[in-house]
């Protein structure tokens, strides 16, 4: 006697699959042009950030791309610290 398979295939939400489309473009953009010879001319765009935030840990990135990321992050950072002095003043 065989056992069914009880389990109830249920449709992909569409917002998790917008996500994982968005989370599957910034990797792929990012580990595309952090690897090319001029990376460092690089502007990071908000979504980037923030798709960094929501997906960095389940995200793939070469050895390289990883230390180009954190150093084109705190390149960002550095920016933003200084602008914001500047707007105390």
């Amino acid at each position: 006697m065989s056992q069914k398979n009880n389990v109830i295939p249920f449709p992909m939400d569409r917002s998790i699959a917008r996500l994982e489309v968005r989370k599957s473009v910034t990797e792929a953009v990012l580990n595309y042009t952090l690897s090319n010879n001029e990376w460092d001319t690089y502007e990071f765009v908000s979504e980037d950030i923030v798709d960094l935030a929501m997906f960095g840990e389940i995200m793939s990135f070469s050895e390289i791309v990883n230390k180009r990321l954190i150093s084109k992050l705190a390149e960002k950072i550095s920016k933003l610290e200084i602008e914001i002095q500047v707007l105390k003043l």
